[in-house]
């Protein structure tokens, strides 16, 4: 989750953070990809509230997998 301190408002540093693990795990296709699948608007842009439920199921999905090993 970029927000770490939860008071609702994302610092460059967790916007910095975020970004770069995102660009390592997916690369520039894959973020593209995601943006386009979780943009409502189908401009390429997407809600905060967006980001944060993605990155509650992918911490999920994490946390199932790691359970498997």
């Amino acid at each position: 989750m970029p927000e770490k301190d939860y008071d609702g408002k994302v610092t460059p540093e967790e916007v910095a953070s975020a970004t770069m693990y995102l660009k390592d795990t997916l690369g520039k296709d894959g973020v593209q990809e995601l943006i386009r699948r979780i943009s409502k608007d189908k401009e390429g842009k997407i809600l905060v509230e967006d980001i944060v439920k993605l990155a509650s199921h992918a911490e999920d999905a994490n946390t199932i997998e790691d359970k498997k090993v």
